[in-house]
């Protein structure tokens, strides 16, 4: 699914103002990186697909696991930001199953989630993701867990 982010990003740089993101972090680092935004709540891939190419991404989007390891096969990503809680495969299912992939095993994946599940942070980290975001997401915290998983 293809979403125009780019009238809805000029409507909302105030509001999530990634310059102070970027006066904290070298956000610059960002700039240009494709992402896949993988998340099955559409108000959240609008608010966080509204971040991400505020902080000069490039942004594709899947709602859900399975659509997102199609996506990836036949995609070119630098990175990966992962909703935990998904229908059809949720975000641990699919990370396990990117890292089998010899092609995909450094592929930077974060995960992030409303946080209903306990331990989600280490569950991520255990199922082969290199970040984890808290919704609702601020973005310093997802500039610094990018920025962290390109390293």
């Amino acid at each position: 699914m293809a979403i125009q982010f780019e009238y809805i990003k000029q409507l909302s740089a105030k509001f999530f103002q990634p310059e102070k993101a970027g006066a904290q972090l070298d956000s610059q680092r960002l700039h240009g990186k494709r992402i896949l935004l993988v998340e099955d709540n559409r108000v959240h891939q609008l608010m966080v697909g509204i971040m991400l190419t505020n902080l000069g991404m490039n942004l594709a989007v899947a709602e859900n696991g399975k659509l997102a390891i199609e996506s990836i096969k036949t995609g070119e990503y630098d990175m990966v930001l992962m909703d935990i809680q998904m229908p059809v495969m949720n975000g641990l299912e699919a990370t396990r199953l990117l890292r089998q992939h010899a092609d995909f095993k450094r592929l930077p994946v974060v995960g992030m989630s409303a946080g209903m599940m306990q331990d989600e942070a280490g569950e991520a980290v255990r199922a082969g993701m290199n970040g984890f975001v808290a919704k609702p997401v601020n973005i310093i915290k997802l500039t610094s867990e990018l920025l962290n998983a390109c390293i």
